[in-house]
């Protein structure tokens, strides 16, 4: 799993947070086609859907399953799809706040600033980045051509626009000083560095 898959669990993750993440229910699909595989007698071809799943369990959804997320199979047919669904229905009288409600609503938080919406700058940013290098490569290529040309300027326009877009969600000194001394609910939050009392 790699590029946009790999953003939007990162940023799904981010948007949950720890503790809702035990009502996430991550489920893998096509497991119909692994019993076709099977009744057709090639094991081999079938050891190709476990082996996908241990790599999902193991790492790509490791972080959430770690946080009590659980997993499940769907098979393409209603019992497999209810058996998937059924976990959370009942834990109707179990809500809780995502953790991007707890920032917004009781950290008072704005979306750039909070972990969700940091995620998403950084993502504009690699993205800008990658389109300033296609720019200028190519410029290298118009070879003085003036229709290409034209077309290069039109997107450096567009980059500019974008760039300053992306710099209005960038948080101001001042406003990172603020949320600094802003008095916080107590909430023990953990983070790979550090954990706030």
């Amino acid at each position: 799993m790699g590029g946009t898959p790999q953003r939007n669990l990162r940023m799904f993750a981010r948007l949950c947070g720890e503790k809702a993440a035990s009502k996430v229910r991550l489920i893998t699909t096509m497991w119909d086609m692994e019993s076709e595989v099977l009744d057709g007698g090639d094991r081999q071809a079938a050891e190709v859907f476990e082996g996908r799943e241990k790599q999902l369990r193991e790492s790509f959804w490791k972080g959430m399953l770690d946080n009590q997320a659980t997993m499940g199979r769907f098979s393409n047919s209603s019992a497999t799809a209810w058996s998937a669904i059924q976990p959370l229905l009942t834990l109707e009288e179990e809500r809780m706040k995502l953790y991007i409600q707890q920032e917004l609503v009781d950290h008072h938080l704005r979306l750039n600033e909070t972990k969700a919406g940091k995620l998403a700058y950084d993502n504009i940013h690699g993205y800008l980045d990658m389109e300033r290098q296609k720019i200028d490569m190519m410029k290298q290529r118009s070879a003085g051509n003036p229709d290409l040309l034209a077309q290069i300027e039109k997107l450096e326009q567009e980059y500019v626009r974008l760039v300053a877009e992306a710099e209005k969600q960038k948080i101001t000194f001042m406003r990172k000083v603020k949320l600094f001394f802003q008095k916080k609910p107590k909430v023990c939050w953990f983070s790979a560095r550090f954990a706030i009392f």
